[in-house]
């Protein structure tokens, strides 16, 4: 992803986690809230189904 700084996977005890943290000002340049860009985060790991857009 564009823009990372570092990616960190740790063991705590029940699995796999992976800090994000979300530049809100870049993430507004591109008209993305926070929520938008944890769904997209989630959803490209496998953690979540993406709903549909609306188009608003």
């Amino acid at each position: 992803m564009e823009g990372t700084r570092g990616v960190l996977a740790e063991w705590v005890s029940q699995g796999f986690y992976v800090n994000v943290v979300v530049e809100r000002d870049a993430a507004a340049r591109y008209g993305l809230t926070v929520d938008d860009a944890q769904l997209a985060i989630t959803s490209g790991i496998g953690g979540k189904v993406s709903p549909p857009r609306s188009s608003e």
